[in-house]
């Protein structure tokens, strides 16, 4: 597995899991789900990151 595959499952996850009292989806490294989204697509590139997600969202919630 690649790390921008390894980080798009991520970010699936951090989706799926249960959102805090506010509503929002916390990740332990990255803070808020937008913000995780920010550094993921700053790390990987944006079409790059958007292709990741794309490509891992159907293996992801299949395993939901």
């Amino acid at each position: 597995m690649t790390d921008i595959e390894r980080d798009a499952r991520e970010y699936w996850a951090l989706l799926h899991a249960a959102p805090n009292g506010w509503g929002q989806h916390v990740h332990p490294r990255y803070g808020a789900s937008h913000y995780m989204l920010l550094v993921m697509c700053q790390r990987h590139g944006k079409e790059a990151f958007d292709a990741a997600l794309d490509a891992t969202r159907v293996s992801v919630l299949a395993q939901a």
